[in-house]
């Protein structure tokens, strides 16, 4: 029998939650109409479509649609790279939200693209 130290462990750990993990859709910055910051998600599970998430406080980033049902889904978003958490950015929205066209009147409002360009 072979025995782990705690930081082979946790490395092994790592690893298998990195294997594991769904690609999240690519981000982009935009203005709302007050000209305040929101970045724009393009879904992987559903294409052409987006969520509109804006600043909530700090580096947390909440669902437009939701808040208009009552609901609060956050992101955290860090220096325009989206920080992996325990959900999806496109699960745990409420029940009535969902994602908006890409070719919504609102994202001609885009400033510049995150990322690398493909």
């Amino acid at each position: 029998m072979t025995y782990l130290s705690k930081g082979m462990l946790l490395l092994y750990v790592q690893k298998a939650i990195e294997l594991e993990m769904e690609p999240v859709g690519e981000l982009t910055v935009a203005r709302s109409k007050y000209l305040n910051t929101m970045y724009v998600y393009n879904c992987v599970r559903q294409p052409g479509y987006v969520y509109e998430f804006y600043n909530l406080r700090g580096n947390k980033f909440r669902c437009k649609s939701c808040k208009k049902l009552n609901k609060s889904r956050c992101i955290t978003i860090d220096n325009g790279v989206l920080v992996p958490g325990r959900k999806h950015p496109e699960d745990d929205h409420h029940p009535d939200c969902r994602p908006l066209p890409e070719t919504a009147n609102t994202l001609l409002l885009y400033v510049y693209r995150v990322g690398p360009k493909k």
